[in-house]
């Protein structure tokens, strides 16, 4: 498929961009747990007989159809899943915006003003509007979690290296991971179930859960949260610690952009030098920093990665003397608040970005799972929502625990109200 064909047909498909290409049926769907449902694949994985874009066309135009398919998407259809097509990712993964600058930018699926979030904004939005069940993303330094939060429905960042990212375009394969997103967390956990079975499952394992609470001063909502996390320790013990600082959060997130940019261009680096491809300015200018980090900067990166994750670690802590089945959940804002505006400026997004690195990239250093859960909308129309960040491999507790806190949410008095948004289970109470 050549590059017009891409974009006429993300134009044409009628499907909100959010497509690059419309196959359903090239993958013959097996039987299984995941029958019934329609997958969307974010167009970095291969699919044999199908081109990957990574997003950009000048990447396509120099590589080949792949002839083989990526593992992860073979268990999916494997379990019935129903392959549907290949969605659209920003270029080579390389933004948490969503906007393509070759193939336009899918919907947000609840406040179409505002970015979708990216780079598995294809995937998001497929799932937020309802046209898959299942969206499959990759998630470096948030672009499963960021679209999540942006479109009002769940997702997961896994473990790094829990899940093999055979057959498909790396960005920084030091943080690269795989993701997904289900618009109910039954769903989500159905998804983990195939592709985290060598994890441990829930068993007996109790959540003690943990409230940083000068994070969630900073974001501006969480006196608010605050006092619905109260209600929680009803049913499980909440620990308030005081948790990282602002700038523990501003270190973090700059070393995670060194680390990555060092990453990023030992992958791409000989590719954009040779092809000399066409990015957007914004993706553009990432790539420039990329080459222009040093060892030096990376030597001092490493060590301030080091420090955020010590602080994570602490912010988990140890369970109280004789406690020896519950683990630990850190209840954590995925974003600053809303998505931004489409109108924003390039400088505002940019400063976003770090605000909201600072945010997502203490899983990404440690590389811990998080699964984000949708709330309400905010007070400007936006969806907005809570994670659950916690050790390595703990991923199908955090899944099982969604799930439990969805069904909770829907018999709670104080949670009896139907969810203002598809997706969502904090509906009524007004977290921002």
């Amino acid at each position: 498929m050549t590059t017009s064909k891409v974009a006429r047909h993300v134009v044409e498909s009628g499907r909100n961009v959010a497509f690059t290409c419309l196959k359903p049926g090239h993958l013959p769907a097996g039987h299984g747990r995941l029958e019934g449902y329609r997958l969307g694949v974010k167009d970095l994985y291969d699919v044999a007989g199908l081109p990957t874009s990574a997003g950009n066309p000048d990447w396509l135009n120099s590589h080949p159809v792949p002839k083989e398919t990526n593992a992860a998407v073979e268990k999916l259809v494997a379990a019935g899943a129903e392959f549907v097509g290949k969605s659209l990712t920003d270029e080579l993964a390389f933004s948490l915006h969503g906007c393509n600058y070759h193939y336009g930018t899918p919907v947000n699926a609840v406040t179409p003003d505002r970015l979708p979030g990216g780079s598995s904004s294809g995937s998001a939005v497929l799932v937020g509007t309802g046209e898959v069940d299942i969206g499959l993303g990759t998630d470096t330094g948030g672009s499963v979690r960021v679209p999540a939060s942006y479109n009002g429905i769940f997702g997961i960042r896994t473990t790094h290296g829990a899940i093999p990212m055979d057959n498909m375009v790396a960005l920084a394969p030091r943080f690269d991971t795989i993701g997904w997103f289900c618009r109910d967390a039954a769903l989500l956990k159905a998804v983990g179930d195939q592709l985290l079975s060598g994890l441990p499952g829930p068993g007996e394992a109790k959540p003690r859960l943990i409230f940083p609470t000068r994070v969630w001063r900073e974001v501006g909502y969480g006196k608010l949260v605050e006092e619905y996390w109260r209600k929680w320790a009803e049913t499980w013990p909440v620990e308030e610690k005081e948790g990282p600082s602002v700038a523990d959060l501003e270190a973090a997130s700059a070393a995670f952009k060194t680390l990555q940019g060092r990453q990023v261009w030992s992958v791409h680096g000989a590719w954009i030098t040779d092809a000399r491809p066409t990015f957007g300015a914004d993706v553009q200018s990432r790539f420039s920093a990329a080459e222009a980090a040093t060892e030096a900067q990376e030597q001092a990166a490493e060590a301030a990665g080091a420090v955020a994750n010590e602080w994570l670690e602490r912010l988990f802590g140890e369970p109280p003397p004789g406690d020896t089945e519950s683990y630990p959940v850190v209840l954590w804002p995925t974003t600053p608040g809303s998505a931004p505006l489409l109108t924003a400026s390039g400088a505002a997004l940019e400063a976003y970005r770090a605000l909201l690195l600072g945010l997502t990239s203490p899983a990404g250093l440690a590389g811990c799972p998080q699964v984000h859960m949708p709330s309400a909308e905010a007070e400007d129309g936006g969806a907005v929502g809570i994670s659950l960040i916690g050790r390595r491999n703990a991923d199908r507790l955090h899944l099982n625990l969604a799930v439990r806190m969805s069904e909770q949410a829907q018999t709670k008095e104080y949670m009896s109200s139907p969810p203002t948004k598809r997706g969502s289970f904090f509906g009524h109470f007004p977290l921002f």
